[in-house]
């Protein structure tokens, strides 16, 4: 609520964006949400797939998740995508050729 009242023409400004958005793709209901960049969307469709093959996360935390979460890269990948990975627990290998260690 607060949001709304400091930049109230944004925030509808923001919504109606979003829904023409998913009119476009066919979505017909739906939630969605405008990142600032290229760095957060990856972040964000990180902790997405995290949840949805753990949705327990939420509630317990990492503890939550068994094992290692393990990302695969290109050695392409920008160095703020290395820092999202690391803000979130996930291993990351950079070349398909190396392989994560039992």
């Amino acid at each position: 609520m607060f949001t709304y009242e400091i930049a109230p023409v944004f925030i509808l400004m923001e919504y109606e964006c979003l829904a023409k958005m998913r009119e476009l793709i066919g979505f017909q209901t739906g939630d969605s949400i405008l990142a600032p960049g290229g760095s957060i969307s990856n972040m964000y469709a990180l902790m997405i797939a995290r949840h949805k093959l753990y949705p327990q996360h939420k509630k317990h935390g990492m503890r939550a998740i068994k094992g290692q979460l393990i990302m695969y890269t290109s050695r392409h990948v920008s160095r703020r995508f290395n820092l999202a990975h690391l803000m979130m627990y996930v291993q990351c290998f950079r070349n398909s050729k190396k392989s994560p260690s039992p």
